[in-house]
C-alpha cells in the first residue's frame, strides 16, 4: 500500500533564490566596544548580500574610471602625432592599473 501515492513532478517544482555565502573574519561587535565603531548600524557590513553587491560596485566602478584615464591619456599623449618615453612610461602605468582592476573584477565574478 506504500506504493499507491504517486505525485507528479510538475507539482513538485520549487523555485530556489541563493544568497552568495561570504566569509570574512570576525573581530568582535564593531571593533570598538559595543557601541560604535566600524560596522555599527551599517547594514553591509552585516548581510554579505549587500557586502558583495557594493564590492562588486566598486570594482566595476575602478575598472570604468581606469579605462577612462587610460582613453583621455592616450589622446592627449598622441595629439602631436610623438610619443616620447616619458609619455609612454606614464601610459604603462595606466594600462598596468587598468589591467590590475580588471583582474580584480574577474577574481571577484569568479568567486562570486
Amino acid at each position: 500500500m506504500l506504493g499507491l501515492y504517486v505525485v507528479s513532478a510538475q507539482a513538485q517544482r520549487r523555485a530556489y533564490y541563493r544568497r552568495p555565502v561570504i566569509v570574512r573574519s570576525y573581530w568582535g561587535w564593531g571593533r570598538g566596544g559595543w557601541f560604535g565603531g566600524p560596522g555599527w548600524y551599517d547594514p553591509y557590513f552585516y548581510d554579505p548580500y549587500l557586502w558583495e553587491r557594493r564590492e562588486r560596485y566598486y570594482k566595476q566602478k575602478n575598472v570604468r574610471d581606469s579605462r577612462r584615464k587610460l582613453r583621455s591619456d592616450r589622446e592627449k599623449y598622441s595629439a602631436d602625432g610623438v610619443i616620447t618615453p616619458k609619455e609612454r612610461e606614464k601610459l604603462d602605468k595606466r594600462e598596468r592599473s587598468y589591467d590590475k582592476a580588471v583582474d580584480k573584477l574577474r577574481k571577484f565574478n569568479e568567486k562570486h
